[in-house]
């Protein structure tokens, strides 16, 4: 039922405008930053034979470029996030969803897995721009790896709370504001710390503080299940607000 429910969910995202423009839009950004920083890697190489220590193609073109993709993730996950649950709503056909005999927890994953393989183009087009580069020089594919497993991480998790956000309201603009806030607010709630050099909670509970983490060719056990264990919660969150409605209405 969930792979059903999903393969409903991904056809009904490919019939919609706005699932191709976001797919184009991520496309061309990260397509233009990574061509920049080819084009500044090649007129700053003179400078950088100078140096004792130079960082090669995979950091100084490809990380640095991959560094800018939570930012579009942060945009573009909520526009297709943010009617999965808030359109059933807003349509009157909720009521017909929670009183179908499927399960809240299939509903749920099944639209959540939706989101993770439509974002799941994207994430492949990606790696393949990058791993496209060991045409011409050498990279560090270990590196590459864990860089694009955290992206892969970073999805899962703004999907997760995208849903659940998706699941409070009937407007789909209100969840979409949410789930970006929630998203930018986990990614800069470390900055206090870091003027200070403590560190804190906050520290753990960064985004960002774990996303560079794997970023940096490292792949911290702490890193992988704080993305894997703030989807875990966004997902339980959802499920247990579309049982409350289907069993108190």
């Amino acid at each position: 039922m969930i792979t059903t429910i999903a393969r409903h969910e991904l056809r009904s995202l490919f019939l919609s405008p706005l699932a191709w423009v976001v797919l184009a839009l991520v496309q061309l950004l990260m397509a233009y930053i990574f061509l920049l920083n080819i084009d500044n890697f090649i007129a700053e190489q003179d400078k950088l034979a100078l140096l004792p220590q130079v960082s090669g193609v995979t950091v100084f073109v490809i990380i640095r470029s991959l560094g800018n993709v939570p930012t579009l993730l942060m945009v573009v996950i909520p526009l297709i996030t943010m009617r999965m649950l808030s359109d059933e709503k807003r349509l009157h056909t909720r009521v017909l969803l929670l009183s179908s005999p499927v399960s809240m927890r299939a509903i749920v994953l099944g639209k959540y897995l939706s989101v993770i393989a439509f974002f799941s183009i994207s994430w492949l087009i990606i790696g393949l721009m990058a791993i496209s580069l060991n045409l011409g020089t050498q990279l560090d594919i270990g590196h590459i790896a864990a860089a694009l497993l955290a992206i892969f991480l970073m999805i899962m998790a703004i999907a997760a709370i995208g849903l659940y956000m998706s699941s409070l309201t009937a407007q789909s603009a209100i969840a979409a504001l949410a789930t970006f806030a929630l998203v930018l607010l986990l990614w800069i709630v470390d900055n206090g710390s870091k003027f200070d050099g403590s560190e804190n909670l906050l520290v753990h509970l960064s985004m960002s503080h774990h996303y560079q983490a794997l970023l940096s060719g490292l792949v911290p056990l702490a890193s992988v299940m704080y993305f894997l264990l703030v989807t875990a919660v966004f997902l339980l969150l959802a499920v247990r607000r579309l049982h409350r409605e289907r069993v108190y209405g």
